[in-house]
């Protein structure tokens, strides 16, 4: 039997998904132990205690440090203060901790997978397989080996490792595992293209451009594709991508050190109802999300000169655990007036949604799943992605006209 798991390794929570291909069915991952209550998710969250023992759930003595955003390490973009073990480690401590704490997701989703399907276990083995994704900006430049690093280690140590291990194993686990060939079972994919499987699995999905926005705990991940249909395959063109430190968490954190709400309940709420927040420290975090949109949609223009011209909107979809942040998509929606695109010829933006009972999963927890659900599609199962920023080229008017061009794209992308 042949299993093909989505892991949505998030900053703040982390989802998974499956798909049986036997089946032909799939199915949401509860990544909650019996103990505990709640979502099927689990917070993308480790302790370590003062003898270097890390885990997942809080223990009970040792005097335990929280470890959050750790993911944020693995691109240089850590968020808060430094936690690091006391004794001396080989590997870089983020490092570890992200090996370690997704050994444990794929640890938990084998036992989820045995235990539902433990009627077939005695005639047949269950071969599973996954994608991890990753941030499409970060797939598309070095720090792509980074994540690869860290997903072969954790498919190595997966079945070597308890609820609480001692920093210096998971050290030598991951020294271990970098001397091993690599599991060509679990891959990285680019957390978008998952979410763009999910847009344009649709047969009736035309042809152009699209933009999706993955609003995270941690970070705001875009992309702006080109799809195209040759002979009734879908093929995936990325023209841009871009990440920021822009999520749900990062801007709820300055709300509070700005004194606005005292609490970071308080400061998620008032994301959540409202669509503008008067201060001038949260002004310039709306500045970097205008730009960060822009920096997403402008340079189609030049990457794909007939994609605009051809289109009456360009159509976005925002995703992720902040996608009920209305601060974050009145942001990213006013990015067109605020830095007057109509009179740079790009078409309106045009927000659009999924289907609402895609992957059979309850609407509250759909915008949380998509990216999961999309990295349930096996390989070679969706479309083909053909192309990343890197590999799309900026088209130029001539030398005569370059510093208009180049002011141009710089008005577009940081406003006048």
């Amino acid at each position: 039997m042949e299993i093909h798991v989505g892991i949505d390794f998030g900053t703040s929570f982390t989802k998974a998904y499956m798909y049986n291909l036997d089946l032909d069915e799939p199915a949401l991952i509860d990544l909650r132990s019996e103990s505990q209550s709640g979502s099927p998710y689990l917070p993308s969250l480790l302790w370590i205690d003062s003898n270097d023992m890390i885990s997942i759930e809080q223990p009970a003595s040792g005097c335990p440090r929280k470890i959050e955003y750790f993911k944020m390490a693995l691109a240089n973009q850590l968020i808060g203060s430094d936690i690091y073990p006391t004794c001396n480690i080989k590997n870089k401590p983020y490092f570890l901790y992200c090996a370690f704490y997704l050994a444990k997701i794929m640890s938990i989703i084998e036992i989820f997978i045995k235990r539902k399907y433990s009627a077939y276990l005695r005639k047949e083995n269950i071969d599973i397989s996954g994608s991890v994704g990753i941030p499409v900006a970060h797939f598309d430049s070095p720090i792509k080996d980074v994540y690869e690093k860290i997903i072969a280690a954790s498919s190595f140590m997966k079945n070597l490792i308890g609820d609480r291990e001692p920093i210096s194993r998971i050290d030598e686990f991951y020294s271990e595992s970098l001397t091993h060939s690599k599991d060509e079972r679990f891959t990285a994919i680019p957390e978008l293209y998952a979410e763009a499987a999910g847009i344009i699995s649709d047969r009736h999905t035309p042809t152009g451009v699209y933009t999706i926005f993955d609003i995270g705990g941690g970070t705001v991940d875009g992309a702006s594709f080109y799809l195209e249909k040759r002979n009734g395959n879908s093929y995936v063109n990325f023209l841009t991508a871009k990440v920021e430190p822009l999520g749900l968490e990062i801007v709820a954190n300055r709300i509070v050190q700005a004194g606005i709400e005292k609490t970071m309940p308080d400061a998620r709420t008032l994301l959540y109802k409202s669509e503008t927040i008067s201060n001038q420290s949260i002004d310039s975090l709306k500045n970097s999300l205008h730009q960060l949109t822009a920096k997403v949609i402008v340079p189609v223009k030049k990457k794909n000169p007939d994609a605009f011209h051809l289109a009456d909107s360009i159509p976005i979809s925002i995703c992720g655990g902040g996608r009920l942040s209305q601060w974050h998509k009145a942001v990213i929606l006013d990015t067109y007036t605020n830095f007057k695109h109509k009179n740079c010829n790009i078409p309106p933006y045009k927000l659009f949604d999924l289907n609402p009972y895609y992957g059979n999963i309850p609407a509250p927890l759909l915008h949380r799943y998509t990216i999961a659900i999309g990295l349930s599609i096996p390989p070679g199962y969706g479309p083909e992605i053909i192309g990343f920023p890197s590999q799309n080229p900026e088209f130029h008017q001539t030398n005569k006209d370059a510093n208009l061009d180049y002011d141009e794209i710089q008005r577009e992308i940081y406003g006048d």
